[in-house]
């Protein structure tokens, strides 16, 4: 009876301990996979600032004007002798002294009214007939 009993034993221990490794594999597994996937976000992640540079590279200023020059384009950059300058109204110069500064009972105040101006000279542009 007794080695009934410890053949019992041998095979409780031994499906214990296969049970125990199955379990260690599958955690390594798991990490193993994991491990994984985060060098193939990584690699994603790097593509993806790649292909961001890409894209704003083609949108760039430089690549736009090396593109309308190298293909065969009616458009060109304008020329000089093309470009017209709007004459503006000017006011006087109201920037002396004594009219920004009121010198009343001793004491200096600043009248910021004429410091500070809102309005500015507005341009207009117009398309060139050929």
């Amino acid at each position: 009876m007794q080695l009934s009993k410890w053949v019992k034993l041998m095979a409780f221990i031994t499906v214990l301990s296969l049970g125990y490794i199955h379990v260690q594999m599958k955690i390594y597994q798991l990490a193993y996979r994991a491990k994984q996937k985060e060098h193939q976000i990584q690699k994603l992640k790097d593509e993806n600032g790649v292909n961001t540079y890409h894209i704003l590279s083609l949108k760039s200023i430089s690549h736009m004007g090396e593109k309308m020059l190298a293909q065969d384009s009616p458009m060109e950059f304008i020329s000089n002798d093309k470009v017209f300058e709007v004459a503006s109204v000017q006011s006087a110069p109201t920037a002396s002294v004594n009219k920004n500064v009121n010198h009343t009972a001793g004491k200096l105040t600043f009248n910021l009214n004429n410091w500070l101006t809102v309005s500015t000279p507005q341009a207009e542009a117009k398309q060139l007939d050929q």
